[in-house]
């Protein structure tokens, strides 16, 4: 959760670009953004108890299934998808986040983003505010899927068929070269 105060927001400004070494603000405040919350809005009773629900599953329990689930869910797409998938990142997933940044055949996130929503699978697709990474990428966009403890291996089925679709959808976009 991010709390900033409305006096902070406009006085700081939004990011409207960003490089490795500055970044460029935008003018004015309208009051829209998805991270911030008002502190009128803040509700301790709801957080204390997320807190306590993940203390009581144990917070190494709520990491080993991240780990595991990251690890079927990088299996499952490169071995169905080979090189037609890359996932941005490092593949040991000791060292990295329940989070999978992709480009695929080179369609664009959006168009992914938006097909696997007709198959009630949900990704964010964008440059997820990490300009500089993008550009470090070469990418203009990923799609991501992020997985936490209420995600099962069945949802990153729902994932690799989702993305079959999508295959389908933009097969005369993206025809591949005859052998």
């Amino acid at each position: 959760m991010v709390y900033v105060f409305q006096s902070l927001a406009e006085q700081l400004g939004w990011n409207r670009d960003s490089w490795l070494s500055d970044y460029a603000a935008k003018t004015g405040y309208n009051g829209q953004a998805s991270a911030t919350v008002e502190p009128t809005n803040i509700n301790p009773i709801a957080d204390t108890a997320a807190i306590d629900f993940l203390n009581g599953l144990g917070m190494s329990e709520v990491r080993r299934h991240e780990i595991e689930l990251t690890n079927y869910a990088y299996r499952a797409l490169k071995d169905r998808y080979g090189d037609d998938i890359t996932i941005h990142g490092p593949r040991n997933t000791e060292v990295r986040g329940a989070v999978l940044s992709f480009a695929f055949r080179g369609i664009h996130p959006h168009d992914i983003s938006q097909v696997l929503d007709q198959k009630n699978v949900c990704v964010r697709a964008g440059h997820h505010c990490a300009k500089p990474l993008m550009r470090l990428l070469g990418a203009n966009a990923t799609a991501r899927a992020s997985f936490y403890i209420y995600n099962l291996n069945e949802e990153v089925d729902a994932l690799s068929e989702g993305l079959a679709e999508v295959e389908k959808v933009f097969a005369r976009a993206i025809a591949r070269p005859q052998a």
